[in-house]
């Protein structure tokens, strides 16, 4: 009787064990997911911030007037700009890659992508890309493209 009941306790410990070895797994598979995902809005709220002083850029704005035209990019600074000094905007654009690309009309002198800021980094666990429609100025006519800012974490 007393083997017998036991090997019943032994048993319900057993199943207890696994199902409480069960549950660590699925907590733990749920906290990774939760902090991959951190890490990828943490990758876009970077862009986020990376696009919005990029866009306040004077070094970058389009002005008629001295009136400064939201959402448009000069190409003529632009191309001025396109080495751009990772040391001078790093605290503002950090670790990103921000490209201009243009899609109507087409613009023969420039080629078909500037980049206006490059400084990848050289280990990253996460990359969050956003497109930003802009009108790009260039000899008085305005075109229709977009700025690629690649983020990294």
């Amino acid at each position: 009787m007393k083997a017998q009941q036991m090997l019943e306790t032994i048993a319900v410990l057993l199943v207890f064990i696994m199902l409480a070895g069960l549950g660590l797994i699925f907590y733990a598979k749920m906290q990774q997911s939760s902090a991959e995902a951190g890490l990828t809005d943490a990758a876009m709220m970077k862009a986020i911030k990376a696009s919005q002083a990029l866009m306040s850029l004077p070094e970058l704005q389009c002005t008629t007037n001295n009136i400064v035209l939201e959402g448009c990019i000069d190409l003529g600074k632009a191309k001025a700009f396109a080495p751009g000094d990772v040391n001078t905007y790093f605290d503002m654009l950090g670790a990103s890659v921000i490209t201009l690309d243009w899609i109507y009309p087409e613009i023969i002198s420039p080629p078909p992508a500037l980049v206006l800021y490059n400084s990848p980094p050289t280990k990253y666990s996460r990359q969050a890309t956003m497109m930003i429609p802009v009108i790009i100025q260039f000899a008085g006519r305005n075109s229709f493209g977009y700025l690629r800012i690649d983020s990294y974490v």
